[in-house]
């Protein structure tokens, strides 16, 4: 049976396998509130994993579709209006910064 601490409300806010600093009660591993705190706390790991991850996809996908519009398999217009200018824009602003990395390259070359 796990130890639980509690705040002033009376929620379970941390499990460990032996007594702590207040986490001395001990629930059943059936317990329904420490269930369900196991269950909200990996449910927040995984929308937190899916939220780190969120911007290598949208990469990805981008560079799909480069691919895709590439070989012709796809046409730009083919995307809804929304989805061409947000891709664009996203261009625009990968562009930008490629070109800032490059001058910052150019001036460490230099000195």
């Amino acid at each position: 049976m796990p130890y639980v601490n509690r705040n002033r409300d009376g929620k379970i806010t941390g499990v460990f396998e032996q007594p702590a600093p207040n986490a001395d009660e001990r629930v059943a591993d059936d317990n329904p509130e420490l269930v369900e705190f196991l269950y909200q706390t990996q449910l927040s790991r995984n929308i937190q994993h899916l939220s780190a991850t969120d911007s290598g996809m949208i990469r990805i996908i981008e560079d799909l579709v480069d691919v895709l519009i590439g070989k012709n398999v796809i046409m730009f217009t083919d995307l809804p209006e929304a989805a061409q200018q947000k891709f664009l824009a996203r261009k625009s602003v990968r562009d930008k910064l490629n070109t800032l990395d490059n001058l910052m390259v150019d001036k460490k070359d230099i000195l």
